[in-house]
């Protein structure tokens, strides 16, 4: 039996939603719940990180019905805009944030959320950050406590595993280009879309994740409506880990330009598939990504990818040269044993 306390982890919805944000928190239920803690989670309904006052009166009213006996855990997506909430509910309970990087890091026109998700995490009792640059960055800029920081990584998926195991294929033919992440402008699927559309007829992109940005989102399918080879950009949605991995296994090269990562779940995967790599080298990235692999603008991210378009044996599952170290699962560090024993 665990000693460890009961805890229930508060994340915004919808409950469908496949971001890597999502799933690890779900993923650390399953890890304490593994371990034989009493691990639950709650989906907050609402538009975060911009709910309306009728949903942040529901959330509050959701976070209050958790028995007080519970330590209560709630995403950074959700807490940083639930200011005037979580000062009421740090009055009643402890409560722990959960932050996988500071919400004024999604974009453009996201400035405006530090103060309230600064507000928010001074009434925590303490903070899971997913990386050491999160954790740092929360120290520096949002005032908490270097002492009051857990982090946690996230580790890679077992699917990654079996992708490294096979044997490589070396392929011919246009460059089979994959992009994992929630359509949002801190993804950046836009500028890359816009970067590689000169290179049509050398390499194809497939682009998997929710719409986490309506509003882009709908302008990025604007932008693949407008392309002259519309057949050169597939855009998926959301997709199964069995979907993922087939994905993988069919890519020649993962690319991000995303402009920040908190810890960066879909690179790890894809490094630990072995699959090359080219990254901005953005947030946790700096230290995730091996710095070969790094690029600092749209400009030579899209060298990089005419580099690997020109050399087949430059392609595909087994030459990425992932990190051997990292934790086989979605929670790495001491994730579980913090809320739920071991």
């Amino acid at each position: 039996m665990s000693s460890s306390p009961a805890f229930t982890l508060a994340f915004p919805g919808p409950p469908e939603r496949l971001s890597g944000g999502t799933r690890y928190d779900r993923a650390v239920c399953g890890a304490c719940a593994a371990r034989g803690a009493d691990a639950a989670t709650l989906v907050l309904r609402g538009d975060f990180p911009r709910p309306s006052q009728a949903a942040r009166r529901e959330a509050l009213a959701q976070l209050r019905a958790v028995p007080r006996a519970r330590l209560l855990v709630v995403d950074g997506l959700a807490l940083g805009a639930l200011p005037e909430e979580m000062a009421e509910l740090a009055q009643e309970r402890r409560v722990v944030a959960l932050c996988h990087h500071p919400l004024a890091d999604e974009g453009p026109g996201a400035a405006d959320l530090a103060a309230g998700e600064r507000a928010s995490l001074a009434w925590a009792c303490g903070v899971l950050a997913t990386s050491a640059a999160t954790a740092r960055s929360l120290s520096r800029d949002y005032g908490v406590p270097a002492a009051s920081v857990a982090v946690a990584r996230p580790g890679v998926a077992p699917w990654a595993r079996a992708q490294a195991a096979r044997d490589a294929r070396r392929r011919a033919g246009p460059l089979r280009v994959l992009v994992v992440g929630a359509l949002s402008p801190r993804k950046a699927q836009r500028a890359l879309v816009a970067t590689l559309a000169p290179l049509s007829g050398e390499v194809t992109l497939t682009l998997v994740g929710s719409d986490a940005d309506a509003a882009y989102a709908g302008a990025l399918r604007g932008d693949l409506a407008g392309l002259a080879d519309r057949q050169a950009v597939r855009l998926l949605g959301s997709v199964s880990d069995a979907e993922l991995a087939a994905l993988h296994g069919e890519a020649d090269l993962f690319v991000s330009a995303s402009r920040h990562e908190g810890y960066g779940m879909a690179v790890a995967d894809a490094l630990a598939a072995g699959l090359p790599v080219v990254a901005r080298g953005a947030g946790a990235l700096a230290a995730l990504v091996p710095p070969a692999l790094q690029v600092p603008t749209d400009a030579a991210l899209a060298d990089r990818v005419v580099g690997v378009a020109a050399d087949p044996a430059a392609r595909g599952p087994g030459t990425g040269g992932g990190d051997p170290g990292a934790p086989t699962r979605r929670i790495g560090g001491g994730t579980a044993g913090g809320f739920g024993g071991g």
